[in-house]
């Protein structure tokens, strides 16, 4: 169940509140109380809500006396709370339920903090005698829904399965179940659910459609999601969604998705309609997809009004398209290096007919990779204008700019970044059709010679440099991500990969126990995964003792790591924002701090005589070691860790 329908379904054993109203139509309450009167909670009763008489009902009524219930009915801890009917170790949940050690271990921890299990001598896991009639009775209504459920797929952190259309299950709604809350109704005559830890929200809904359809090889399917994917592109996150799909083990099959949608082709032709079909598709849902096209004259236009010399690099697609790389561009990306440049452009695309993209028709995509402005034009490519940094988490350094070819237009000087750069940027980007335009850097312009002189050490150095010039945000793990969906779909191994997986691996680790003793096994379970295994993940953590940037110790059996970094800009002056920044990066799995609770902080500091962020890292650093670790299940704040380091 997912967490707003228990938390509806708990409210409503609130015997001193009046009984709501009951709603109909497609609002996210409406659809709540269609789910829980469809798996046999709640009736209409008139025009109100009213709980079943049925014995799980009475025996959930009755534990909301003294528990939270939503703890025991959300997500996986359903399916694990069931499983006690019978009581059992770790390993024989995992066995009745499928479900991973971490998943079963977090359940567990969130039931015990709230009193509902206990364990015994043996490390048998037992409900707590108030709930051990409700344990059954809902392991017993769970087993028929089983049996007549189809597990389509199942790993370690998620279970997709069909069932027969209205039939209740445990889990979460998702695939084309979910559509029509997205405006794309598709009816399929089967219901999908997910067992999953985390909340669903429209990328997985997308990426388990995605899913399903390949696992099936039903093109009609797939037609679907690619129009639910098209209608809903100021939704979604591409990098997240090519993260799930990694963990489903289907990256190829995203970005087959991607390269249809901007190629008109994928590398499984028998997952996807003929482009021509897929339209009279489109069109039944009133949508069409994107044309995209090149800027023609538009720069030697834009050089001729420009009232000021201007000097704009060209960083992705634009650029591979004047050097013949591809055909066409969705979107021109451009640095300027200063505010009186970006306002001469803004005033020459204004004269071209370019208009502003107000901040509601931003894209999630356009919302992190942070423009500076964007301009659109009814037959022109749009034009995403950054200054200072690019995308968000970069910067024009030095090496580019030595590198850049630069072409005159007029009054505007537009620098050509070499394909080893725009190969990094895209990599930094994530945007859709990002994997195909590296593999097209990498090969080269149609005809080129095999093995032509991609310089991978140019994008190694530029990698070091970009974490040096912003050691707070570079995204060196999501450059390692993206560069393994490349190799991966295009049978491609980078000479650096292998460099690369190490340097990532290390950030990792050490982004984990910057805030804090973590233990070992907690380390192995966040990084395992894909083609990172717990071996390597294990000689990594000792190659970085090793080198003293660890620290370590036993408790029992277990063995737990603190990290030994300092905060890399420690002359940064103190004050609410600082704070806040520091505290993101000391603390990253923390509760961040809230803007007014960082200020608070800070002026604290202040008061005590502390004279910069690099004076309180040296504190928080000297105290972290004497700390209990930190709860991965219920963390602290951030500030409340850091007081307490500030004595």
């Amino acid at each position: 169940m997912n967490k707003r329908d228990a938390a509806l379904l708990a409210a409503l054993f609130d015997a001193s509140a009046e009984p709501p109203k009951w709603r109909s139509g497609k609002s996210p309450y409406a659809k709540s109380l269609e789910r829980l009167r469809d798996a046999g909670y709640i009736r209409r009763d008139g025009t109100r809500v009213a709980l079943q008489n049925g014995a799980k009902c009475m025996l959930l009524e009755t534990a909301s006396r003294r528990y939270d219930i939503a703890t025991i009915l959300r997500h996986s801890n359903e399916a694990v709370f069931s499983s006690l009917s019978k009581p059992g170790t770790n390993a024989d949940i995992a066995g009745r339920t499928g479900l991973s050690p971490s998943t079963i271990h977090r359940a567990l921890s969130e039931m015990a903090a709230a009193g509902m299990v206990t364990r015994d001598g043996k490390g048998r896991i037992h409900p707590a005698k108030p709930l051990v009639e409700l344990a059954a009775v809902m392991s017993v209504e769970r087993g028929p829904a089983r049996r007549r459920a189809n597990i389509l797929y199942r790993n370690n952190t998620t279970e997709i399965v069909a069932v027969p259309a209205g039939t209740p299950y445990e889990g979460q709604l998702t695939a084309f179940s979910m559509f029509g809350e997205y405006g794309v109704p598709y009816e399929s005559g089967r219901d999908y659910y997910a067992i999953q830890d985390a909340e669903m929200d429209v990328n997985d809904i997308l990426i388990h459609a995605v899913a399903i359809s390949a696992l099936e090889e039903n093109p009609v399917d797939m037609s679907a999601a690619v129009i639910f994917y098209v209608s809903n592109r100021q939704r979604v996150d591409v990098l997240r969604l090519r993260s799930l799909a990694r963990s489903l083990e289907m990256p190829h099959v995203w970005l087959d998705v991607e390269a249809y949608v901007r190629n008109r082709t994928a590398g499984n032709g028998r997952l996807f309609l003929p482009w021509a079909e897929f339209l009279e598709k489109c069109h039944t849902y009133g949508i069409s997809p994107e044309q995209y096209e090149g800027t023609g004259p538009l720069f030697r236009d834009m050089g001729r009004r420009l009232r000021r010399p201007v000097t704009a690099y060209l960083l992705g697609g634009e650029n591979m398209r004047m050097k013949g790389l591809k055909a066409s561009t969705k979107d021109c990306d451009i640095l300027v290096r200063s505010v009186a440049e970006f306002d001469a452009m803004l005033e020459a695309a204004a004269q071209i007919g370019y208009r502003r993209l107000v901040a509601a028709e931003y894209t999630n995509d356009d919302v992190r990779l942070r423009p500076d402005n964007i301009l659109v034009h009814p037959r022109l490519p749009r034009l995403d204008i950054f200054t200072a940094t690019i995308l968000g988490s970069a910067v024009l350094t030095g090496g580019m700019a030595r590198n850049a070819d630069y072409v005159q237009c007029g009054s505007l000087t537009l620098g050509m970044l070499c394909d080893e750069h725009v190969f990094l940027l895209k990599a930094i980007a994530g945007r859709d059709g990002d994997i195909h335009d590296m593999l097209s850097l990498v090969r080269g312009p149609p005809g080129a010679p095999r093995g032509r002189a991609f310089d991978w050490e140019t994008v190694w150095k530029e990698i070091m440099s970009q974490e040096e010039a912003n050691p707070l945000g570079c995204p060196t793990e999501t450059i390692f991500d993206q560069m393994g969906d490349m190799s991966e779909y295009g049978g491609l191994e980078p000479p650096i990969a292998k460099r690369l997986r190490l340097h990532a691996a290390n950030r990792r680790i050490l982004r984990l126990v910057r805030g804090g003793w973590c233990a070992l096994p907690h380390v192995v379970d966040m990084l395992v995964g894909g083609d990172v295994h717990e071996k390597g993940i294990r000689n990594r953590v000792h190659a970085l003792l090793a080198r003293g940037m660890l620290k370590r110790k036993a408790r029992g059996r277990t063995v737990l790591l603190c990290g030994s970094e300092r905060f890399p800009l420690p002359d940064l002056e103190i004050s609410g924002s600082a704070i806040d920044e520091y505290l993101r990066w000391r603390f990253p799995y923390q509760r961040p701090a809230r803007l007014e609770d960082a200020a608070s902080l800070a002026a604290c500091l202040l008061a005590d005589g502390y004279g910069s962020v690099g004076d309180v890292d040296a504190r928080v650093a000297e105290r972290l070691p004497s700390l209990e670790p930190p709860s991965w299940t219920h963390p602290p704040a951030a500030t409340d860790t850091a007081k307490r380091c500030m004595g």
